[in-house]
């Protein structure tokens, strides 16, 4: 969700109105109608990195967070793809979202990664590979600022192991809590690159 977040390489990088815009209000003003927040939201960042050949990398990534109409979550981190045998990889992020009662948006997702396995540890005479090292159940809290902008208020992630049930909400452990204020901004379709 939304973010955001990169494990793979080390680091956690969270990402991730009107009339017409009525929906649940609380006193702060935040607001969440099921209908209004059904988009894809995006957040880019620049990442310096060194990678395993001692090459300093810099690269852009970005985090999308897709809300579908029936409360569904497809979250992607294009870091999660980038140096594979190095670093791992990331899964993406499937679960669910609701507007809460006090007008805010909460989603929850789960993720899995893999790291990078040397030759011959699973299967002698098999070539490098990788394997599941972990699972994550990541809960995002967003306050809905306007109709294309969310802003991540809190988020906790937990844990499993490679033997821990991941859709179990009681096993595991929180590894990281957070309340970074991170903006995500609604992709509006453009056709300005179609024009002359």
């Amino acid at each position: 969700m939304l973010i955001r977040g990169f494990i793979s390489l080390a680091a956690v990088s969270l990402l991730f109105a009107g009339s017409a815009f009525a929906g649940k209000k609380d006193n702060a003003g935040n607001m969440c109608k099921d209908k209004d927040v059904v988009g894809s939201y995006m957040q880019s960042a620049e990442y310096d990195f060194t990678d395993g050949y001692g090459n300093l990398v810099d690269r852009f990534y970005v985090d999308q967070l897709n809300l579908s109409s029936g409360g569904t979550v497809h979250e992607r981190l294009t870091a999660g793809q980038d140096l594979i045998m190095y670093a791992g990889l990331g899964s993406t992020w499937l679960g669910s979202w609701t507007c809460r009662n006090d007008g805010k948006l909460l989603v929850t997702a789960l993720s899995a990664d893999y790291a990078p396995i040397p030759t011959n540890t699973l299967f002698p005479g098999s070539l490098s590979d990788i394997a599941l090292v972990y699972h994550y159940r990541w809960t995002y809290l967003f306050s809905v600022e306007d109709k294309d902008t969310l802003k991540l208020e809190k988020y906790a992630v937990r844990g499993y192991g490679m033997t821990e049930d991941p859709t179990d909400p009681d096993a595991g452990g929180i590894i990281i809590e957070g309340d970074e204020e991170i903006y995500l901004d609604r992709l509006i379709p453009s056709d300005a690159d179609l024009l002359p």
